[in-house]
């Protein structure tokens, strides 16, 4: 069995969702989503400046080495695509919840949609789309709530703080 998520973890989920019930540690995710490197946060949740704008980054930048394995966080199903913003992209719709976890500036994504396992290579991180402008290889790591893209979105911080950190993917380095 995987070790389940800490005790403040799951109070820093029922904090954001107001509901204690909501949520069980089988929902949330249960990996980091980079394998074989530190956790490293290059672009935090909360308001950004830029061009004399101010808006909320609703999301969680992941620092990592072009080529790292980007895994499944869960159980679920994953879509890949394109957008302007985010390159390279992938949704993970998670089995257990209404949740997904949106990923931008992916390298090497497949087409279409598959079900994934937790611990499942999916991608590889890079500086795809806007990613390009500041040089810095990262996963952009959007929780959507209940699955759907409106935002402004919760912040995933304390469930990838409290997911477990993988040395590889679970069933090698290659996927399909």
């Amino acid at each position: 069995r995987e070790q389940a998520a800490s005790p403040r973890a799951r109070q820093a989920v029922v904090d954001r969702r107001g509901d204690a019930g909501a949520r069980t540690d089988t929902d949330m995710i249960r990996y980091y989503p980079l394998t074989g490197v530190p956790k490293v946060n290059v672009g935090g949740y909360g308001p950004r400046t830029s061009g004399g704008v101010t808006k909320l980054h609703d999301a969680v930048d992941l620092g990592a080495p072009t080529g790292t394995p980007v895994i499944a966080m869960a159980d679920g199903t994953i879509t890949y695509g394109t957008d302007v913003l985010g390159g390279n992209v992938a949704v993970l719709r998670l089995a257990a919840s209404p949740d997904a976890y949106y990923m931008a500036h992916l390298l090497r994504v497949q087409s279409g949609s598959r079900k994934v396992i937790a611990g499942e290579q999916i991608a590889e991180c890079d500086t795809t789309g806007n990613a390009a402008l500041v040089g810095i290889p990262h996963v952009h790591t959007q929780w959507w709530s209940n699955g759907t893209f409106a935002g402004p979105h919760p912040d995933p911080t304390a469930d990838l703080n409290a997911a477990q950190l993988l040395a590889a993917p679970i069933g090698g380095s290659r996927y399909p």
